[in-house]
């Protein structure tokens, strides 16, 4: 039979055909993100439409430039919590849709954990 495996770095290391497996993410370190003061863990590739699942760590006081995603991300706080201005923010617990195509300018005063699914 020939090795189906795939090795991203800094991922999760999958077999194909796929089978559920249980990880611990905790054992993957937090990787520089595209701006300073955020990080995330690539936890899944999806092959077929180049989405990918991870965890995004945020330091306090970050705040994004003005930006807007092709695709849709959906998001999970885990810890901390972030937002849009004053009044749309949301902490641990909460969901959020980011449209593909919506202008945001996401900030994070006390920083937050994510778990966040990219379309």
């Amino acid at each position: 039979m020939p090795d189906t495996t795939l090795t991203i770095k800094n991922s999760v290391k999958t077999n194909r055909p796929h089978r559920p497996a249980f990880f611990d993410p905790g054992t993957l370190p937090w990787v520089d993100w595209v701006m300073p003061g955020t990080y995330f863990k690539l936890l899944n590739i999806n092959e077929l439409t180049g989405g990918f699942t991870m965890l995004l760590k945020v330091d306090p006081d970050v705040t994004a430039p003005v930006h807007h995603h092709i695709g849709g991300i959906e998001a999970y706080v885990v810890e901390g919590e972030f937002g849009y201005g004053e009044d749309d923010r949301g902490g641990v617990g909460s969901y959020v849709l980011e449209a593909g195509g919506s202008i945001h300018e996401p900030s994070s005063p006390e920083g937050v954990i994510m778990f966040a699914v990219v379309h």
